[in-house]
This record gives structure tokens, C-alpha cells and sequence, in this order.
């Protein structure tokens, strides 16, 4: 599987700053990919680091049209197909709701996003 452009763009964007240290796991997205067999996609897994601290990175790629998911949630994708190809129609990520917040956990969901130094 060749690395694409937009691939390479998007890595030399997370290679500055505190997101040198992360990491890649190439074989895993190339798997995940295969496994789908819908075109036009981009996988990419990445340990030690939150989603939320790479989406603006991500969001930035011009090729880059819709994303899906970003999560360290387990996560399913809908797969669509006809007779010609396969398509990805979306992804349903993490578990079922357990309730309402209250406001004890609405601070404690800001907090933790103060954490990753999120824009509220």
C-alpha cells in the first residue's frame, strides 16, 4: 500500500510540537482498511495521544472531506455496497448513554477537556 500525498501532508502537520512523540500504528490502519475495501478512505490509528488533540491537524489535510470518527471508543463502520464498489455510510462509536448529565458530571467533562487543553 503506497503512502499518498495526503498522507504525507498530514504527518509532516502532526510532526511539530508535543505530537513528535506519537505514534503511528501503520499496520493496524493498513488492516482496518483492507478489511473495509471501500474506497476513498483513510485510516489512521494513533497511541498515546487523545483524539481531540490531533482533529484540528487532521481537519486541515485539503484532502481530507469528512471525518467520521475520532474516538478511543471501539467503534463499528457501515459499509454500504453494489454491484461495482463499497462505501463507507458512517460510524457508530462508543456505548449506549447511561443518562442524563448532571452538573457535578458536566464539570467534570469540562475539566477533563481543560486537560487536553480544548477551546470551551
Amino acid at each position: 500500500m503506497a503512502v499518498t500525498s495526503a498522507f504525507s501532508k498530514f504527518w509532516a502537520q502532526l510532526s511539530y510540537g508535543f505530537l513528535t512523540k506519537l505514534t503511528l500504528t501503520v499496520e493496524v490502519a493498513k488492516k482496518n482498511a483492507f478489511n473495509l475495501a471501500a474506497g476513498r478512505v483513510f485510516i489512521g490509528f494513533l497511541k498515546n495521544v487523545f483524539p481531540i488533540n490531533v482533529l484540528q491537524a487532521v481537519k486541515s489535510v485539503p484532502e481530507v472531506v469528512r471525518i467520521f470518527c475520532a474516538t478511543a471508543n471501539p467503534a463499528k463502520v457501515i459499509i454500504a455496497e453494489t454491484e461495482q464498489r463499497r462505501g463507507v455510510l458512517g460510524v457508530i462509536d462508543g456505548q449506549s448513554t447511561f443518562g442524563i448529565e448532571a452538573e457535578k458530571d458536566i464539570e467534570d467533562r469540562k475539566a477533563l477537556l481543560r486537560k487536553f487543553e480544548y477551546q470551551l
